[in-house]
């Protein structure tokens, strides 16, 4: 084989190699932009700092909330609120479909029950609840003081349809009574609505 066509073959083969290497460091740079667009959407939002105020606080019948960080804050990507409840309020085994959720016990004590295992947790611990697994829980303490976590957010909005705005921080007493029909309609398209099965 002459020295020419080695040469020719030589300079084909580092031809080669340069375009395969050109291709993989655009993939990468690609792959790099689109986790940039869609995996780092908190580059785009402002920062912010919030102290509590009445503004931010919701009540229904047995339980305040006071809300951290709403989905618009976020840009959907989570959502978190302080919650204050009594033992009563707690609402049926139900299952989320559209979010995880956290729960950071700050005082008292809670039971949960989470697809089949069961246990409680007290101040300092942090539980993890996926979605599309059935959970419960009961209030075991005189009063629960939790952080509760979304991810990704719109369940907040849910809250807030289903509570009233407070003029104090107080937890409102436990209803004494079944809410009245239309109530509950309310509700059961709420639930509905935020993808949220009994």
């Amino acid at each position: 084989m002459s020295s020419r066509i080695v040469l020719l073959l030589f300079l084909g083969l580092v031809a080669a190699l340069t375009l395969l290497s050109c291709n993989k460091a655009a993939e990468k740079q690609s792959e790099a932009k689109s986790v940039e667009s869609s995996g780092h959407l908190s580059k785009s939002l402002p920062v912010y700092k919030r102290n509590f105020s009445v503004e931010d606080a919701r009540a229904m019948p047995g339980a305040i909330l006071k809300f951290l960080a709403r989905g618009e804050d976020t840009g959907g990507l989570y959502a978190l609120f302080e919650a204050k409840a009594l033992p009563g309020f707690e609402p049926p085994p139900h299952i989320h479909t559209y979010e995880d959720e956290t729960y950071y016990i700050l005082a008292g004590e809670v039971w949960f029950k989470v697809g089949e295992e069961e246990f409680t947790a007290k101040k300092g611990e942090f539980i993890f609840l996926p979605r599309n697994v059935k959970h419960e829980f009961k209030i075991m303490s005189e009063m629960l003081h939790v952080h509760v976590g979304l991810y990704p957010a719109g369940l907040d909005q849910y809250f807030i349809d289903l509570t009233v705005p407070v003029t104090s921080f107080e937890i409102p007493p436990l209803a004494t009574e079944p809410p009245p029909p239309e109530v509950m309609e309310r509700m059961m398209k709420l639930n509905e609505q935020y993808g949220i099965m009994h």
